[in-house]
């Protein structure tokens, strides 16, 4: 008797005819689906979460690459009001395009991608977003950056406007 000859919850041989035993029948039975953390609507599958220690190095690292650059071109510009809008455009700029193209320079370094919910480079359009709505998460004392510290899918509140997850490479 093959496996074939035996149908899910048979109690009796499709070929012979004879009766199944218990053991035989349960080894037929289907196992249930477990359901893997991953498996959450929306999100990408098979990908790991950046957690809240890497993602805080990628952005501390990309701080410190911004002030040096703002310093010197506020330095080399006369620190205007003309200049510090240039900067902060610059800066915004850089974020958009980063965080678009899949990695800042900090998220690059410390091994963290920029990525939608099919795991594929979000694009500007969600940069931009992300951006906008991380200037919100700023001011409002840094709560959208720390809300990483409770979501299951380590998400900021930039990461759920733009529909975006931050993942190990």
């Amino acid at each position: 008797m093959s496996d074939e000859d035996v149908a899910a919850g048979a109690r009796f041989c499709s070929s012979c005819g004879s009766a199944l035993s218990p053991t035989a029948r349960r080894a037929q039975t289907p196992a249930p689906e477990i359901a893997t953390p991953q498996a959450v609507p929306g999100a990408p599958v098979g990908l790991q979460y950046a957690g809240f220690p890497d993602r805080f190095v990628a952005w501390l690292i990309d701080v410190i690459l911004l002030v040096v650059v703002n310093v010197v071109l506020l330095i080399a510009l006369s620190q205007s009001f003309a200049a510090q809008g240039f900067t902060f455009l610059l800066d915004g700029a850089y974020l958009v395009v980063g965080n678009g193209t899949g990695a800042t320079l900090g998220k690059y370094t410390v091994g963290l991608r920029c990525v939608d919910a099919n795991g594929e480079v979000p694009g500007l359009g969600r940069g931009l977003l992300r951006w906008i709505v991380s200037i919100f998460s700023f001011y409002a004392l840094l709560i959208g950056y720390f809300w990483v510290l409770w979501e299951p899918q380590k998400r900021t509140w930039h990461d759920m406007a733009a529909g975006t997850y931050v993942v190990r490479l």
